[in-house]
């Protein structure tokens, strides 16, 4: 007998089946998710272990490199002084701050390269330098040498002293090779030995070679200018503690291995493959792999450091990335939801009959619907909402409820639009078309369809309410609906969402009016606030005041560590003077260094100190160190303030008096504010009509030199001038040099001016040689731009060619701060420029901020005293000591000594009782024109001295 179900049991039935099929599936995909999860940790985690052998490599390359500068460092010693003493190296290295700066450093070490013709001078020069019991080792007579004559630190290094470097026969290829490479060098790995011969150290020893006088761009070159060597001892296990710090050592075993040579095409390393570092040995509960380790935990890298060819292998700790805490909690949470999936429909099996008949019930009581819903496209992607001429809704599409956040059923013969619109800009609207349709319209549904019912759709803005709160702008069009006979049957409003096009609007108003470095209002912000302030202020009768704020030499900071530091610094003081005002003050940035702080809503008659009081606290936040990168520096700035309604009464003129008072403040020293008065602007007026007449001051003639006399202290013989520059702007007026020196400096007119100072100065000096027989010393100052500027050597060969002038005429003055801004890059034009033969002083000695040891290395012949160190001298017992002080230093130095500003006869008697070279000022004579300086020049043939044509007779000089 063949039985059947009712149809509704066979879907029971069914529905059983299902769920038993969405149980295996879930299950099944959940198994599939979390082997693949685990995969996906696996090529993550392989990933993250390929990126960590080459990061470790890199900071280990990076760290050696600071020891091979420190290599080229002592090799440049040696290039800026033809004879190191031992205790101008020990010097050196106690400069070096070895414990800070080169935790792993061992020792550092000189050893010439003699012949044995020399070997007697050596061993003379080592007992000089107070090395009593140097030796030669081994001692037996070869044809060179390369004994080690310097060791720092010298505690537990006597052993290295007199070592010849050349006598073992496999260390001389590797000297060699550093001799022919012309660059600094990495030896095999190999025992150091530590001090009080407690043992020794895995390290190896960088080398530099040295060499003197010639060219070195050859082989052949440099093996004939080979000088001897400087090395660097490095203990590995302290390059590897601080290179990985970061080094997670539980986890990864790192092991460093030597590879030989990188490629050098004359010698060949014999040594085997040897262990530079072995975490497993040289640090503390490092993990230590087994002998058999899979090849996906092990990666390897090469890497070239020092022209030696370093192998990095890292061994990590194997892991289970099938339970791993992520692949595991998504194969539990996939079998946990497979399961409540299935007993859910199990479950609805059940009711499924209840569930039929109830949807019966909805099924009819949408059919009244039915035609209505069908016109209205399901797909469109805009909100279309149709409503009956009363503005009930009747029906919304999908895009409409997620619009909106409410269901159909919701609103769909229940409520009107005004449901969901802002009622606020209903009501305004409603105004609005009163007055322009000329009758009452009250504010509700009307408001939409008024211009509808008129036969104009209206497009417009609007605000959407959703049913969470969250306000949706939109753009809405409201049509009316009509029927075949012309009546009206209702209103259809297609509705889309605008959100991203305002926020797109804002993004571009906020790209327009704020900068897109600090993220401060720009200018155009800063004006639109300060209009409105001043409005504010003129009701109120309170008071506005502007602050610009321009950062002290920020040029420097760019030009010196680039501008990804200067970014971050401009981005730090944003942030501090942000910090430093009142929530209601605008901080801006108008470009570059430039920043400006609007100050609304002051009461009248304390703005003034209101302001000063936020002044002082920029200068003292800005005036903290700020951290860039690996630099940490320090900024001041000038401060302009300008008050309203004291310094004008609209945004032009109170900007302009704050930009004033800015510059005021530069030019009293900088670091410091002022408040704007009326003769600044006065004096700004007088200041821009000077820069415009020193534009063609060369051209009209104005210009013109003045020679300062230097005399001899010991013999009282006038031996050389200082041209100093004049502008004589009219008959009657001398402009001094202070006002217009700093012009020329800013708008870059110093360059020409300078070559022209030199040019007249050194065809001065060859005349007055052909006139009077005196081949005297003339001295040029040389401005930091000059210094900077490209082509500096060869014009000053070019104008010293032209001329006739002998280079040993020429001093070229530079002052110490032009030094300091870039100590290697001067280093290098003061040795081109006197390689020429002119000699090179430095200008105003004392007041800068260089280093001992860098002035000791510049190729300088003269130091000339500021003459702020005599202003007391001899009255002062602390001033006299002081400018001995810097006598002796000078003569220490081996170089000369000039002192300036000499305004008394005691000075001077001072000054040769303390053996000062040369001195010139006032009390000798002032600057003059070359006319009447020729006067002070008599004939060779005349053996008055200087100081008697001056009008003073000399004195004996006491020995210093």
């Amino acid at each position: 007998m063949n039985l059947r179900l009712p149809p509704f049991l066979r879907r029971i039935a069914s529905s059983k089946r299902l769920a038993d099929a969405v149980l295996l599936a879930g299950l099944a995909i959940s198994v599939i998710l979390w082997q693949d999860s685990a995969e996906r940790a696996r090529e993550a985690d392989d990933h993250a272990f390929d990126a960590l052998v080459i990061d470790q490599a890199t900071r280990v390359g990076e760290y050696m490199e600071r020891y091979l500068d420190l290599a080229v460092s002592l090799a440049a010693l040696f290039r800026a002084s033809d004879n190191v003493s031992r205790a101008e190296f020990h010097e050196h290295f106690a400069a070096l701050r070895t414990q800070d700066r080169y935790p792993a450093l061992q020792s550092i070490q000189y050893a010439p390269f003699v012949t044995h013709g020399q070997r007697t001078a050596l061993e003379s020069r080592a007992e000089a330098e107070g090395l009593q019991r140097f030796a030669i080792s081994p001692p037996e007579p070869r044809a060179e040498y390369m004994p080690v004559l310097f060791v720092e630190p010298e505690s537990g290094q006597d052993a290295l002293v007199g070592a010849d470097l050349l006598a073992d026969a496999r260390r001389r290829r590797m000297l060699e090779r550093v001799r022919d490479f012309g660059r600094p060098v990495v030896s095999a790995p190999q025992l150091l030995q530590t001090a009080g011969n407690n043992g020794a150290e895995r390290g190896f020893v960088i080398r530099s070679a040295l060499y003197v006088g010639g060219p070195q761009n050859t082989t052949a070159e440099r093996r004939r200018a080979f000088a001897g060597q400087v090395s660097v001892a490095v203990r590995s296990g302290d390059v590897m503690k601080y290179a990985l710090r970061d080094h997670v050592a539980s986890r990864f075993h790192i092991r460093i291995t030597d590879e030989g040579d990188d490629a050098y095409d004359v010698y060949t390393s014999p040594e085997p493959h040897s262990v530079v570092f072995d975490g497993a040995t040289d640090w503390a509960h490092s993990y230590e792999p087994p002998s058999q380790v899979a090849e996906t935990d092990r990666r390897v890298h090469v890497k070239s450091v020092g022209s030696r060819m370093w192998r990095f292998e890292l061994t990590r700790r194997p892991a289970d990335y099938f339970t791993a805490p992520q692949p595991l909690s998504l194969l539990v949470q996939g079998m946990v939801l497979s399961l409540v999936m299935w007993w859910a429909l199990r479950v609805w099996a059940a009711r499924y009959s209840r569930a039929t008949a109830l949807a019966l019930t909805y099924s009819r009581q949408a059919s009244e619907s039915d035609t209505l819903r069908r016109t209205i496209v399901n797909s469109a992607p805009f909100a279309i909402i149709a409503t009956n001429p009363q503005g009930v809704i009747q029906a919304i599409n999908p895009a409409a409820e997620v619009l909106l956040g409410r269901s159909a059923e919701s609103v769909v013969g229940l409520a009107t639009p005004e449901l969901f619109h802002d009622p606020a800009e209903v009501a305004q609207r409603a105004r609005q078309l009163t007055q322009e349709l000329g009758r009452e319209i009250a504010p509700g549904f009307e408001v939409l369809a008024a211009r509808a019912r008129r036969g104009d759709p209206e497009e417009r803005e609007w605000t959407y309410v959703r049913h969470d709160g969250q306000r949706v702008p939109v753009v809405l069009t409201v049509t009316a609906l009509h029927n075949e006979h012309g009546d009206l049957t209702g209103f259809l409003g297609i509705a889309y969402d605008v959100t991203e096009r305002k926020r797109a609007e804002e993004s571009i108003r906020h790209l327009a009016q704020h900068d897109a470095l600090t993220g401060l209002p720009n200018r155009t912000l800063l004006e639109e606030r300060l209009n409105q302030a001043l409005a504010r202020a003129r009701r109120e009768m309170t008071s506005v005041a502007l602050m610009f704020i321009d950062l002290d030499r920020f040029k420097n900071i760019n030009d010196s560590l680039g501008h990804p530091v200067g970014d971050t610094i401009l981005r730090n003081v944003a942030q501090r003077i942000s910090h430093a005002v009142r929530g209601s003050d605008t901080v801006a940035r108008m470009g570059g260094d430039e920043f400006v702080v609007l100050l609304p809503r002051l009461s009248q008659g304390t703005q003034q100190a209101d302001c000063e009081a936020v002044a002082r606290k920029v200068l003292a936040v800005l005036g903290e160190p700020m951290q860039a990168g690996s630099h940490e520096l320090r900024v001041t700035a000038s401060i302009g303030v300008a008050t309203f309604p004291e310094a004008g009464h609209d945004a032009a003129s109170l900007m302009r008096a704050a930009d004033v008072a800015m510059y005021h403040a530069k030019s009293q020293g900088r670091n410091n504010h002022q408040v704007y008065s009326e003769s600044m602007s006065q004096a700004s007026a007088e200041r821009l009509r000077l820069e415009n007449d020193l534009h063609g001051a060369m051209d009209r003639g104005e210009l013109v030199l003045h020679y300062q006399p230097q005399f001899d202290c010991a013999t009282g013989k006038l031996v050389g001038a200082e041209a100093l520059l004049r502008w004589q702007r009219s008959p009657e007026v001398m402009v001094a040099p202070g006002e217009f020196i700093p012009l020329a400096e800013e708008t870059g007119l110093i360059v020409p001016i300078g070559e022209w100072v030199l040019r007249q100065a050194c065809a001065q000096a060859r005349r007055w040689r052909e006139t009077t027989g005196h081949a005297i010393r003339v001295g040029v100052n040389l401005s930091p731009r000059q210094l900077d500027s490209t082509g500096l050597v060869e014009q000053i060969s070019a104008v010293l060619l032209s001329t006739g002038l002998l280079p040993s005429q020429l001093e070229l003055e530079i002052t110490e701060s032009a030094i300091v801004r870039d100590t290697l890059k001067t280093a290098t034009v003061l040795a081109s420029l006197r390689s020429l033969g002119v000699r090179i002083a430095i200008d105003d000695f004392g007041v800068g901020y260089s280093s001992l040891a860098y002035l000791r290395e510049l190729p300088v012949d003269r130091f000339k005293i500021d003459r702020s160190f005599l202003t007391a001298v001899p009255a002062s017992s602390g001033e006299s000591r002081l400018a001995a002080a810097l006598i002796a230093m000078a003569h220490r130095l081996k170089v000369g000594i000039v002192a300036e500003g000499v305004e008394t006869a005691e000075q001077l008697a001072f000054l040769r009782q303390h053996g000062c070279d040369e001195a010139q000022g006032y009390h000798l004579g002032r600057p003059m024109p070359a006319e009447q300086f020729t006067a002070l020049l008599r004939p060779v043939t005349d053996t008055t001295q200087g100081f008697s044509r001056a009008g003073i007779t000399p004195q004996p000089r006491s020995a210093a």
